[in-house]
């Protein structure tokens, strides 16, 4: 399946940096996210509308991550 990455940007938790991206595949915009202290890698579990929406769902999905590695 064709994907592109139409935003991406940094966002900071904590002192943890994590890379967020939007990609368009399969008809819908996905969050994705990598954490750049241990390289682990997520995306939303939602198809979003809009890059803002894409960027909440990948932030909130994150969050768990963060807690368990990094708190």
């Amino acid at each position: 399946m064709k994907q592109s990455v139409i935003h991406r940007e940094s966002y900071m938790r904590d002192g943890v940096t994590y890379e967020i991206r939007v990609v368009k595949e399969g008809g819908g915009l996905w969050g994705r996210w990598t954490c750049t202290d241990c390289s682990d890698d997520g995306e939303s579990s939602k198809k979003c509308l809009s890059v803002e929406d894409a960027v909440a769902v990948a932030k909130s999905n994150l969050r768990l991550h963060h807690i368990r590695n990094h708190q």
